[in-house]
């Protein structure tokens, strides 16, 4: 998991109980800022901190800035980190999957009839593990899932490159009475064209 490895540079520190969150120079939590395309994250783990709210094989880099950082990516004082997302391939489908011990995902990518688009989806299992294990009056239940959508169109370097965004993370905690629910949609868009060095 990359946001869980950025936990272990120099500078980043996790926050105790193994609860989800980057503290980067000592700051709060909620001063370190973290970016997806361009796109402010508004909870970068899941419950506990077990998972990340973006898988690792549709990411291309992740750059740590420890403060300093400019006024576009403001209200944070501790720390920047900016994700970009892999561009979905166009020469034939590819896709792949994972199984852990607390979720299951899978993804896929390639081209379409315009353009290419890539694909995932993640959810957890461990409601159902504790629903079967535990007796029905000791049930406090956690899942999540996520899901993430790119679609690319055109050349830059002609008439220009539309990418599309859409990615999505929902937590809940729920027993036979009550729930709590913790998620987030984010949708964009960018159009992008190269003229000369411009």
């Amino acid at each position: 998991d990359v946001l869980k490895a950025v936990q272990s540079l120099p500078g980043v520190a996790r926050i105790p109980f193994g609860l989800g969150g980057l503290v980067i120079r000592g700051q709060s939590p909620r001063d370190t800022n973290v970016y997806l395309d361009g796109i402010e994250v508004p909870l970068a783990f899941h419950f506990f901190g077990l998972a990340s709210f973006y898988p690792a094989s549709m990411l291309d880099s992740l750059e740590v800035t420890n403060g300093g950082h400019g006024v576009e990516h403001g209200r944070g004082q501790g720390g920047l980190v900016t994700l970009v997302s892999k561009a979905p391939r166009r020469e034939g489908w590819a896709g792949g999957g994972e199984g852990s011990v607390l979720d299951a995902q899978a993804h896929a990518e390639g081209p379409t009839g315009v353009g290419a688009i890539s694909v995932g989806v993640r959810r957890s299992y461990i409601d159902g593990i504790l629903r079967a294990v535990l007796p029905p009056d000791d049930r406090f239940l956690p899942r999540y899932y996520d899901s993430q959508i790119r679609w690319d169109a055109g050349d830059p370097r002609k008439r220009g490159l539309i990418s599309l965004w859409m990615f999505t993370s929902n937590d809940r905690m729920s027993d036979d009475e009550t729930s709590f629910t913790e998620a987030f949609v984010r949708i964009g868009a960018r159009y992008q064209r190269q003229r000369g060095t411009t």
